[in-house]
């Protein structure tokens, strides 16, 4: 990968189809549902901070040691998820997760 497509990856605007990623355990229609919404309201990843809250974020979030943060963009909290974990050492994308279930 080029330095070109890591930004693109970087900014959200295409996903990294390389990258490998635990499958998703089997999700519930609410979650599912839920998933179709925060794409459609432009939310493209999920990340959760060490005292298990979990934000929706537009643009890649970076680790802060605790909490994942976008300085560009503010997060909206969201409950449920639970595949969504604290020990995760990278945002979730949401299109990753979508695709896996075609």
């Amino acid at each position: 990968m080029d330095e070109a497509e890591a930004a693109l990856i970087d900014a959200g605007v295409v996903t990294d189809m390389t990258a490998d990623h635990d499958p998703v355990p089997p999700l519930t229609d609410a979650e599912v549902k839920k998933l179709y919404e925060l794409k459609s309201d432009g939310y493209k990843y999920l990340a959760r901070d060490k005292d298990g809250m979990l934000y929706a974020f537009q643009n890649k979030p970076k680790y802060g040691g605790f909490y994942w943060d976008d300085p560009l963009a503010p997060a909206m909290r969201v409950d449920g998820l639970s595949f969504v974990s604290e020990e995760d050492e990278e945002p979730t994308e949401i299109c990753s997760i979508l695709s896996d279930l075609s």
